[in-house]
């Protein structure tokens, strides 16, 4: 099945089509198409070797697709790059997390988001005035 990429109905944030992702013979994602809306909450459950990371890859845009597109907030995403979908406002965040124990948590959480632009003290500057109030 060749889906055709279509623009998010109203009210989508995020859409995905007929997403597809195979290794070889094996199809790791197939067929996909669901529609989130702004605020929902989801959750993606299934046994090792379902899908699952790989459907998140997909969406985060680490992995590509075979077929189908994705959609974010109505403009075509499928083949961006992880660094503009993030500034878009996609991320994910790996089961596996790597903390330096010799930082403190605020450095750790500013280490975490550097690659993606969110990094730096300037993003807590403004709670951390709030705080202070």
């Amino acid at each position: 099945m060749t889906p055709t990429p279509t623009l998010a109905r109203p009210g989508a944030a995020l859409e995905l089509t007929g997403v597809t992702r195979t290794f070889g013979s094996l199809t790791a994602v197939d067929d996909v198409s669901l529609r989130l809306a702004p605020g929902a909450r989801h959750a993606v459950i299934g046994p090792n070797g379902a899908g699952k990371t790989t459907l998140l890859n997909l969406i985060a845009g680490t992995d590509r697709p075979d077929q189908g597109s994705i959609v974010l907030g109505g403009a075509d995403v499928t083949r961006t790059s992880t660094a503009r979908r993030s500034r878009a406002g996609i991320a994910r965040s790996f089961q596996q997390p790597v903390v330096i124990g010799e930082l403190t948590v605020l450095d750790n959480v500013v280490l975490a988001g550097w690659p993606h632009g969110r990094g730096g003290h300037a993003a807590w500057r403004r709670p951390a005035r709030l705080r202070a109030r």
